[in-house]
């Protein structure tokens, strides 16, 4: 919403879980009533049910509360990096969410707004403990485009690293990167917006830094928009999770 003042800025979505969690009494009672109203062919667990608000804190010791501010990069240079995130109370893992996480036969990462949207349940106590004693395999997708506030000058490489931070460890499977070409004429307006698409910038590096696969596949979609292909980006998933029914964890490189 663009006016109202206790409407803007929030987008529809969000107001209507907020309405649904006062009728039902909780969040996760509001989140599967909202599944079945439009018919959502799964079940969506909330990381925590706790009230909480993200905190970034910059390289240049400001802090920004909640989410939307973090996002929104409003009156600080875009080119600033997050130097940790957490929140504020701290929280806990739902128990519903622990589980499912635990005994997962695959687990995708992503796509989404590296601090905000990812790390932002690996700040979660327990998450992080969730996911690196699962057996189920893991597939980080990376971001296909930069974004001013979060991730304005990172590559692959980067956000690997801030993965691998706030999980603690190394326990990523798949790293999926788009080497798909982008015409000059559809990243005009991003240039603009100082965005421009994420790459590998040293194969070598990246190798280095984990012992997951690399995959870099054509994962764009052909709309003017940049972002990701979904029946693309389904092929290959399948892929990954086909082979990894057949050949368990065989995929991991050993480092050298």
């Amino acid at each position: 919403f663009k006016r109202g003042d206790e409407l803007e800025g929030h987008n529809f979505g969000n107001l209507f879980l907020a309405a649904l969690s006062e009728i039902t009494g909780s969040m996760p009672d509001a989140i599967r009533v909202l599944s079945d109203i439009l018919n959502i062919q799964g079940i969506v667990i909330p990381a925590s049910c706790d009230l909480t608000n993200l905190v970034a804190e910059f390289e240049d010791g400001s802090v920004v509360k909640k989410e939307k501010e973090i996002s929104e990069c409003k009156n600080r240079n875009p080119a600033l990096k997050i130097r940790k995130v957490y929140h504020k109370p701290s929280t806990s893992c739902n128990p519903d969410a622990y589980a499912a996480i635990l005994f997962a036969h695959q687990i995708l990462i992503g796509p989404g707004d590296l601090y905000t949207s990812i790390i932002a349940n690996f700040a979660i106590q327990g998450v992080p403990e969730a996911l690196r004693k699962t057996k189920a395999g893991k597939v980080y997708i990376v971001n296909v485009m930069t974004k001013p506030g979060e991730t304005m000058d990172y590559f692959a490489e980067d956000h690997v690293r801030e993965i691998q931070k706030y999980l603690g460890g190394d326990c990523l499977d798949h790293v999926l990167v788009s080497s798909s070409f982008v015409p000059a004429e559809r990243l005009g307006k991003y240039r603009a917006l100082n965005q421009r698409p994420v790459i590998v910038r040293d194969e070598r590096t990246l190798h280095k830094m984990t012992k997951a696969k690399i995959v870099s596949v054509d994962i764009v979609s052909d709309s003017l928009l940049v972002r990701h292909d979904p029946e693309k980006l389904k092929v290959e998933i399948e892929k990954i999770v086909s082979h990894r029914s057949k050949h368990g964890h065989a995929d991991r490189e050993q480092k050298s």
